[in-house]
């Protein structure tokens, strides 16, 4: 990847993340990880599979131990789960366990490389095409399989979403003004926290709103808030605003 072009337009998460290599913080990569998971809805169930991913983000913030995350790591705990693939516990527990159990095994930089993103998204695809794909199916398993990749496909062009939204643009920076910040008492950031603690991502047009009461005119950052769509925990523009990494 060279281009900002081909980064906007981008549809291989990995080649994304390649890029990003070194230059996305261990908290950025977490929450992107957790973000994937998120976006399997109801294909991930209510048991260990979510609480894994809650606590890959509560741990990315810092707001839980390195010993909760070994005690969803290991593949026993995957167990629990029987509608879903141990992946989507993989992919969150792996991205914030890693370096905090097998520190001598794992660098923060090469985490991106080991996650199953193409797996993840095989898990969202297998869940849309229907009937199973078997021998005796025929033209069916032929409609499964074609139902099957334009479904995976979909996935990580969604990843892609949510990894442009957690790292922003790398080829065009933001930077927030004091003087936003400091307007009427700290009102901006007052709505960033809010949003973030109520992971209220859908409600960003409301930053935008005051943002630019307090006088942002930056179209990159107003866009991104106003923009339909994927959004999650570790969104660059709510970050940038509360000052996180």
């Amino acid at each position: 990847m060279r281009t900002e072009a081909e980064w906007l337009a981008g549809t291989d998460p990995q080649a994304l993340l390649d890029y990003l290599h070194g230059r996305l913080s261990d908290r950025k990569l977490r929450l992107f990880a957790a973000a994937c998971c998120r976006s399997l809805g109801d294909l991930l169930p209510a048991g260990r599979s979510r609480r894994a991913v809650q606590l890959c983000e509560r741990h990315a913030d810092g707001q839980a131990r390195d010993e909760e995350l070994r005690a969803v790591y290991g593949p026993a705990a995957w167990l629990e789960d029987t509608l879903v693939p141990p992946w989507a516990v993989q992919v969150a527990a792996e991205a914030a366990a890693a370096n905090a159990a097998y520190p001598e095994a794992f660098a923060a930089a090469e985490r991106a490389s080991l996650w199953p993103l193409d797996a993840l998204a095989g898990t969202a695809a297998d869940a849309v095409a229907d009937p199973p794909c078997t021998p005796e199916n025929g033209r069916e398993g032929d409609r499964w399989f074609l139902a099957f990749q334009a479904a995976r496909v979909a996935e990580k062009e969604a990843q892609c979403r949510l990894l442009r939204c957690v790292a922003g643009n790398p080829f065009r920076p933001v930077r927030v003004r004091r003087a936003w910040l400091q307007w009427h008492d700290g009102a901006v950031r007052k709505v960033a926290e809010a949003l973030y603690d109520g992971a209220r991502f859908a409600d960003l047009g409301v930053l935008a709103d005051v943002l630019e009461e307090a006088g942002c005119t930056e179209p990159a950052l107003l866009h991104h808030c106003r923009e339909a769509g994927l959004h999650a925990r570790g969104c660059w523009a709510v970050d940038l605003v509360l000052g996180r990494v």
